[in-house]
């Protein structure tokens, strides 16, 4: 019964985020995705996969998507009753991808507070 409440939960939060993803478009969120180079070398490599597969397809992703960033109950939702949701896909990778800059698994080529640092 727990891990049925923790998917409705998620579910319930990933319609929300769903309906943000015209306002977030309009916005330009998707658009910074697309300018920033990532330092793929230092970088978390699955958000690099989904990010790059996002920016080759233009923005437009279909079920064939790399959804290695995601945990499995996402990766559920998205395919809620076998439908592919792009849109939050996108709002997923979005902020999964804002996570990864805060938590420092993924840098940026060319900037210095984003940048992977040696020590």
């Amino acid at each position: 019964m727990k891990n049925n409440t923790n998917i409705n939960e998620l579910k319930v939060y990933c319609d929300s985020l769903e309906k943000q993803f015209d306002e977030a478009n309009a916005n330009g969120v998707f658009e910074m995705l697309k300018i920033m180079i990532l330092d793929e070398e230092h970088s978390d490599a699955d958000l690099v996969k989904a990010v790059n597969h996002f920016n080759d397809n233009g923005g437009s992703v279909k079920k064939t998507a790399p959804v290695g960033f995601l945990g499995q109950d996402e990766i559920k939702v998205i395919n809620w009753d076998g439908q592919f949701r792009p849109k939050l896909y996108s709002m997923l990778l979005s902020v999964k991808f804002s996570q990864a800059i805060e938590s420092k698994k993924v840098h940026l080529l060319h900037s210095n507070k984003f940048s992977f640092e040696s020590k």
